[in-house]
Formats: structure tokens, sequence, C-alpha cells
């Protein structure tokens, strides 16, 4: 399934609200838990990606000297002109908003806890990570 990287952080807000751990702090050691890792190592791996990507463009807009060397401020971060911030914050918004990746699903077959979660966690990650009616 292709999902537009403007969706990632929804995904992975979903994904982390979902306890992996009980009141006593202990591992909850279920499907939704083995599932819910699954999915989380494939959403790191395109959240690099994404990351990579913005690098590039921060890198192919930021300011350079009179050498080509890369200016940074004090803490490190690039430099730009206001043109080349314009147009660093254009191509990244283009790269959330029209930029896909792949994602498999990974469906947990033990929706025992999944009627505990919230209404947006079911909705947000339905046939994604489990497969269940929404009311």
């Amino acid at each position: 399934m292709k999902i537009k990287f403007e969706k990632l952080n929804e995904l992975i807000n979903a994904l982390n609200s979902i306890p992996v751990v009980d009141e006593n702090k202990k591992e909850i050691k279920d499907k939704l838990s083995y599932a819910c890792t699954k999915l989380g190592n494939k959403l790191a791996s395109a959240q690099k990606v994404l990351v990579e990507r913005v690098n590039d463009v921060n890198i192919e807009y930021c300011s350079t000297d009179k050498d080509g060397i890369i200016l940074v401020d004090e803490k490190g971060q690039y430099k730009f002109t206001k043109e080349g911030l314009k147009s660093k914050n254009k191509k990244v918004k283009e790269i959330y908003e029209n930029q896909e990746f792949e994602l498999e699903p990974y469906i947990c077959t033990d929706n025992t806890r999944v009627n505990d979660l919230s209404y947006w966690v079911k909705e947000t990650l339905n046939g994604i990570l489990f497969q269940v009616e929404l009311e």
C-alpha cells in the first residue's frame, strides 16, 4: 500500500499510543505488541528515507561560501538566504504532500485489545495493523 509522507507522523503517533507495557511496566507479550513492533520497524525505515530526502533538500538550498562550503550557524544548523529558505520550504512541502512510501500492512490476527483503543487509533491504523469494523 502506498502512503504519503504527510501521514507518516500520524501513523507513528497512533502506533505509539498503543500500550506495549502494563501498569507495572512489564512488557505485554501478545500478538498486538508483536505486530506493533513489526509495524514500528517499517515506519522507522520510511522515516529514515524521509529524513534523508529532507536533508538532501536542505543541502541543495542552503547558503555556501565562495568556495562552495556549506554555511552553518553556531548550533550547526544550515544557513539560508530568504529565497533559499522559501525554495527549501516549498520543496519539503512537496515531499510531504506528493511523495509516497510503500508500506506493507502487518495485520494482527488477535483483536482482543483493539477494542480498548481510541477511535482515532482504530481509524488511523485500521487496515494497516488490524482489521476492525468502525462504528
